[in-house]
């Protein structure tokens, strides 16, 4: 009968909710959404459903509902700058299958969710971005990180991607690879675009690690600094995630990040006073994650670390290349960097 469809459907809801505390249904648009439930409510609502399930229709069938309901219900949260809906699974993403969504925050550029992948569920499994060769990652499984972007960020996000596909084809480390880029299914002027790796127990600096791992932090941070001046890309903003197991950084949300030469460019035109603007505030905001009282053994570090990524560029451009790889807007921002790096801590002759 109609009642008894109604009263199943209702139960359906009641055991999706209280199966799983983070969901809960919300009235006016007939969804589930996240949020605490109380155990003691959680606890009286099963015992209903029980009842229920055994006046009208089969308990076993009722009982069973809930982890296919709550795992086929879409996340829904709604933002200052608009709303959020993720399905679990998620399948947008050709070539990549998600489960089990976390939120991992919000910004001006969209909001962050972390993904596990399908065969990483599976017990024994192993992560395929276990190692990436772009940054670092811990044993837990969430291996993808979903980025939706709001409306009027969906340009800047889809450049993000961009910028990171290039800075792979580039070889710079410690940074996100972008796995793909799809246009939000709610609104396709909005898109979404998938990442890797997760790093996950990490803090924003490198006084918050321990003592012994800060050396290894110095030394990815200026490696990755000389590595992206080298392939002409700057940022503002900088966000390090710093590994408290490992001391390894991983350099995340490049939305403001900008390619400001290319290898096709040529070296025959100086770079704009705006690049080099941008390349001055990227370098100091990179250099500033450094303590400026750092002990001497740290200095000694990025020194030598330094001199250790420019030359490691002019080796990998080979004695024939030099005049193509170090054109004119290369060597206007590594010659930036030395003149920061003096000015800040490190007093050494780098030559030409």
């Amino acid at each position: 009968s109609e009642m008894k469809q109604n009263v199943q459907s209702a139960t359906a809801v009641i055991v999706a909710t209280m199966s799983d505390p983070a969901f809960a249904f919300r009235e006016n648009s007939g969804e589930l959404r996240r949020v605490a439930i109380h155990p003691r409510l959680r606890e009286v609502t099963m015992s209903t459903t029980m009842a229920l399930g055994f006046m009208f229709g089969d308990p076993v069938h009722v009982m069973n509902a809930p982890s296919a309901c709550a795992h086929a219900a879409p996340i829904d949260m709604t933002f200052a700058n608009g709303s959020v809906r993720l399905d679990d699974p998620l399948r947008s993403f050709p070539g990549l299958d998600l489960l089990h969504p976390q939120y991992l925050g919000s910004g001006g550029g969209g909001a962050v969710y972390a993904y596990d992948r399908a065969e990483t569920v599976t017990e024994g499994s192993q992560s395929r971005s276990s190692s990436t060769g772009s940054g670092p990652t811990t044993g837990r499984h969430q291996a993808v990180v979903v980025k939706v972007s709001w409306m009027r960020s969906a340009a800047s996000v889809g450049r993000e991607c961009t910028v990171l596909n290039y800075m792979e084809t580039r070889r710079v480390t410690g940074v996100e690879q972008c796995r793909g880029q799809v246009p939000y299914p709610f609104d396709n002027r909005r898109v979404m675009i998938a990442m890797e790796p997760v790093m996950n127990d990490s803090v924003a600096s490198i006084s918050e690690i321990d003592e012994r791992l800060r050396p290894k932090a110095v030394r990815c941070i200026i490696r990755t600094l000389v590595q992206m001046l080298s392939a002409g890309v700057v940022t503002t903003d900088v966000q390090p995630l710093i590994s408290k197991a490992t001391g390894e950084v991983l350099f995340i949300d490049m939305t403001e990040a900008k390619i400001v030469f290319t290898d096709d460019d040529g070296d025959s035109e100086a770079m704009s006073f705006l690049d080099m603007a941008l390349a001055q505030s990227f370098v100091s905001e990179m250099m500033g994650l450094i303590p400026i009282d750092s002990p001497d053994e740290l200095i000694r570090v990025a020194n030598s670390q330094l001199i250790q990524e420019l030359q490691n560029i002019h080796e990998s451009s080979g004695v024939g290349k030099m005049a193509h790889v170090q054109q004119q807007q290369q060597r206007q921002l590594l010659e930036l960097l030395r003149e920061q790096v003096r000015s800040t801590f490190i007093s050494q002759d780098f030559g030409d």
